[in-house]
C-alpha cells in the first residue's frame, strides 16, 4: 500500500513562474505539482498538491490528514512567520511533516529568519530552490517508512550472505537520526 502525502502550499505560491522570478525561479506550482507527481510515481507515494491564501484553509488541510494522509510537506510561504494556528494544527494531527521553502529564509529579511512551524517539523528543506519538493518527497518518504517511537529503526543493510536482510540496530549507529519531541526518527541506513 502506498503512502499518501499531502503537499500543502500557502499564500502568493500560485504566481510562482511569474512572481520575483530571481527569487523563486521559472517553474509555475503546477510545473512542479507534475515533477513531484512523476518523482513520486518512482517512489511508490501517492501525493494531492493544495494552495490557498487563506490561513484557516491551510488548517483544514491540515487537519484533513488525520484520517487520509500519512504525512506532510508544507511551504507555508508568508504564514511560516506568522501562524500560530498552522503551527498548533501541525501539532495535534501528529503526522510526519518537512518543512519546505524555495529561497533560503537565513539570507532573507530578519523576520523571515524565525520559523514558527518548525517546532512540528521533523525536517526542513530551504533554499534549495523548486528542487527542495523533490528532496522533500524523499524525505517524508524515509520518515513515514522509519517513523517508529523507539530508540532503534529497521535497517535495509546489504551484506553478502543475505542482501536486504531487516535488522535493529541502535540509533546512535545511523548514518541520521532525527530527535523531535522525544521521538527518534530513522533517516539513513545503518553501516553494514
Amino acid at each position: 500500500m502506498s503512502q499518501k502525502i499531502l503537499v500543502i502550499n500557502g499564500p502568493n505560491l500560485n504566481l510562482l513562474g511569474t512572481r520575483e522570478k530571481e527569487k523563486y525561479g521559472q517553474s509555475s506550482l503546477e510545473d512542479i505539482k507534475k515533477k513531484c507527481k512523476s518523482h513520486a510515481d518512482k517512489l511508490g507515494l501517492d501525493i494531492e498538491f493544495k494552495q490557498s491564501n487563506v490561513e484557516g484553509e491551510i488548517v483544514n488541510f491540515i487537519q484533513e490528514t488525520r484520517q487520509k494522509y500519512n504525512g506532510i510537506i508544507i511551504n507555508a510561504g508568508g504564514y511560516t512567520h506568522t501562524s500560530v494556528a498552522i503551527l498548533d494544527a501541525l501539532l495535534a494531527v501528529k503526522k510526519p511533516t518537512i518543512e519546505l521553502h524555495i529561497t533560503n529564509i537565513y539570507k532573507r529579511e530578519d523576520f523571515r529568519h524565525k520559523s514558527l512551524i518548525s517546532k512540528a517539523s521533523d525536517g526542513i528543506i530551504c533554499g534549495l530552490g523548486v528542487d527542495g519538493y523533490v528532496m522533500a518527497l524523499d524525505g517524508i518518504k524515509k520518515i513515514t517508512e522509519f517513523s517508529k517511537p523507539s530508540n532503534f529503526i529497521i535497517a535495509r543493510t546489504v551484506v553478502p550472505s543475505s542482501p536486504s536482510t531487516p535488522r535493529s540496530v541502535p540509533a546512535s549507529s545511523c548514518l541520521a537520526i532525527h530527535s523531535n519531541h522525544g521521538v527518534r526518527w530513522g533517516l539513513g541506513v545503518a553501516p553494514p
